[in-house]
């Protein structure tokens, strides 16, 4: 079952194709041709994760991730995914806001494990949040017959005739 959505953004139909066919393989995803388009759909619909090119027509990628970012859906995980840079621009990226960056041309293997990694990551985080929620606590029985006493008809209408 494909339970995770993958929003893929870019402007080259050759990479959106290739990326829609390895995404596709295990997720959900829908496809934008350009920042623009990516955030109608980032502002319509939650994604998981999405993979966002960074040179692209009427839109670049960082300005599409930041207005993302504005929005109440903008809290998943973006990729940054551009051919002109190298690993050494990796912290640029993070620095600007993305959580990760891949560098085109992709390595099918490694493009699949970084968006596992980062599904585990979400993963990791909702069981820690799951164990910090306090849990339900039960009542005690006599403890509420206890507090019903006080608050019992008769108490009521004790405290309204000695007024």
């Amino acid at each position: 079952m494909k339970s995770k959505k993958v929003l893929i953004v870019d402007d080259n139909e050759l990479n959106r194709k290739l990326f829609e066919n390895l995404v596709g393989q295990l997720y959900d995803f829908k496809s934008a041709h350009n920042g623009m388009e990516a955030i109608e759909m980032a502002t319509a619909t939650p994604f998981d994760l999405i993979l966002m090119d960074i040179q692209m027509p009427r839109m670049d990628g960082i300005t599409a991730m930041k207005k993302i970012r504005e929005n109440e859906f903008g809290s998943c995980p973006i990729l940054a995914v551009t051919a002109f840079a190298d690993d050494g621009d990796r912290q640029n990226f993070i620095d600007q806001g993305f959580d990760d960056f891949i560098a085109k041309p992709i390595r099918p293997r490694e493009f699949i494990l970084t968006i596992q990694s980062h599904f585990k990551k979400q993963a990791a985080q909702e069981n820690d949040n799951e164990k910090a929620l306090p849990s339900a606590e039960t009542l005690n029985l006599e403890t509420i017959s206890q507090l019903l006493k006080y608050n019992s008809r008769e108490a009521r209408s004790e405290e309204h005739t000695s007024e």
